[in-house]
């Protein structure tokens, strides 16, 4: 574990000066990188990041003023100091108000040293725990490491590999294959007396894809209960891992396939007229003809170490009817759509999961997030839907608990975009694809629409037809872009596409992305 600014407050030398904790005091935990002391006001010209820093004060009392120390502290922040220590001797006996507020705010300790010690003293005590803390970790990773590898050269199977992870870590260990299902599990002989396997009571979970030529093929969980081990361990971990694991894992041409199609495009905005194509040709394979209809979803699982049991009949139940990839990201798939799934016209985006008792369970629980897009049923459409599927997912949290059509995160998505052209193409995709190729009778119904906010009267109006012609394309629209009329927050994105595009026709700007290949 890191050395932190609560590691400085229990060092004794430091204990010497009376230290006390005037603001700042949810982020003790501030990783701290070296121990540093300089008394001008521009001190950051001078630091790297992850310095606590101390100091007497000198050239703070020449700017006493709130907005100077406030800015002090914002320049600390934002060069990545871990803490500031200030003596409470000589210029100042109390900490200004200023500094302790914005150390609450900004998330930096602000500590009074009450009485005096030498800073080079203070500093070398200091550095010489953090050299030593890392010297230690060192070791723990080479006995750690050590370990593992030899048990690993014997291992005969997955269970071989998790039970030589689970041994060398002193954790727990989950190993999942590329559609969520356990395929190995393991607990250290050395786990705490009277705890049981996968119980909740552990420091961290880390999760951990093992892959092979660019495809995931496991997903490891490592859940620690002692002390967690630090980012270069687990990376050495999943190296040796990477090396073995392979040769006891599935790794077919239809789990490639799979894995290319629920990646989504490369750009994770719109998919390339190549992508597309190739996206079709995999479905084929897959033997989602296109005839077949398919909701994509992303579910994520709060803990998969430890939610593992609550998930499976989830999961088992799905997975007749759904392509999945599992991960460390959480699991995406597609689920496949009988007849009996689209008799009724109040189709919703979450039709997969609706009437699930095992998913109610899981809700209830608050361990999994689930959002689901609308039908699709070809190559474009399906990468297009990922794409924005895996964005929702990085936006979601923490709202647990719950299933959200992708829909809500259309307008979200389209702010996050680098620029207007993409943000638009991948707007128009996300909301219907059917819009690049719209008759202008369509566009301008729809445009109606939305003008006069869903008002009918006022869009027959305006569109000078009649209430009959004007059902009567909306039926036709409905069909054709695949969505109800009932799905009132899909509607209003198809609205808003509609109104895009015609801009875009507007002025002329067909030029890029989707628009040019429809």
């Amino acid at each position: 574990m890191p050395f932190t600014v609560l590691d400085v407050l229990r060092d004794p030398v430091f204990h010497e000066c009376d230290p006390i904790v005037a603001g700042g005091d949810d982020a003790l935990n501030n990783p701290v990188r070296w121990a540093y002391t300089h008394e001008r006001f521009d001190v950051v010209q001078f630091l790297l990041g992850g310095e606590f820093l101390i100091i007497e004060g000198s050239a703070l009392a020449e700017h006493n003023d709130d907005a100077s120390l406030r800015a002090y502290v914002d320049s600390l922040v934002q060069t990545g100091v871990s803490g500031l220590a200030i003596e409470l001797v000589d210029f100042f006996t109390s900490v200004p108000a200023s500094l302790s507020d914005e150390g609450d705010k900004r998330g930096i300790p602000i500590i009074g040293l009450r009485k005096r010690q030498p800073f080079v003293k203070l500093c070398q005590a200091i550095n010489t725990r953090i050299t030593q803390q890392q010297l230690l970790a060192h070791m723990a990773v080479d006995n750690v490491m050590t370990r593992l590898n030899a048990e690993l050269s014997h291992a005969q199977s997955a269970q071989d590999v998790a039970t030589a992870l689970a041994d060398a870590t002193g954790g727990k260990v989950l190993i999942f294959d590329s559609s969520g299902s356990v395929t190995a599990s393991a607990a250290s002989s050395n786990a705490p007396s009277g705890s049981t396997a996968f119980s909740t009571n552990t420091h961290a979970t880390a999760v951990l894809d093992i892959t092979q030529d660019g495809f995931t093929i496991a997903t490891v969980t490592l859940s620690q209960s002692i002390t967690p081990l630090s980012a270069e361990t687990l990376n050495q971990v999943t190296a040796s891992l990477s090396r073995v694991l392979p040769a006891f894992m599935t790794l077919t041409i239809r789990i490639k396939m799979t894995q290319r199609l629920l990646s989504g495009n490369i750009d994770g905005t719109v998919a390339s007229a190549q992508e597309a194509a190739d996206a079709s040709s995999m479905m084929q394979a897959l033997g989602l003809a296109k005839d077949v209809r398919c909701i994509p979803f992303a579910l994520a699982i709060k803990n998969l170490s430890n939610d593992y049991l609550q998930l499976s009949p989830l999961l088992d139940e799905l997975r007749p009817r759904c392509l999945m990839h599992c991960d460390s990201k959480g699991i995406v798939g597609v689920c496949i759509l009988t007849a009996s799934d689209t008799n009724s016209p109040e189709e919703s985006p979450c039709l997969p999961f609706r009437d699930n008792n095992h998913l109610q369970a899981l809700l209830g629980t608050q361990s999994i997030r689930i959002i689901a897009g609308h039908a699709i049923h070809d190559g474009e459409s399906l990468l297009n839907a990922i794409a924005a599927l895996r964005f929702a997912m990085r936006q979601a949290w923490p709202d647990w608990g719950s299933v959200a059509s992708l829909d809500s995160y259309a307008y979200r998505r389209f702010v996050h975009q680098a620029d207007t052209s993409t943000a638009i193409m991948a707007f128009i995709c996300q909301s219907s694809p059917w819009l690049f190729t719209a008759t202008s009778d369509a566009l301008d119904t729809l445009c109606a629409m939305h003008d006069c906010c869903g008002n009918k009267s006022a869009a027959c109006a305006l569109l000078g037809i009649s209430r009959q012609t004007l059902y009567s394309r909306l039926e036709r629209i409905s069909l054709a872009a695949d969505i109800p009329q009932s799905d009132l927050r899909a509607w209003s994105l198809l609205e808003m596409g509609a109104e895009l595009i015609r801009a875009l026709r507007a002025t002329g700007n067909q030029s890029s992305g989707a628009v040019a290949r429809h």
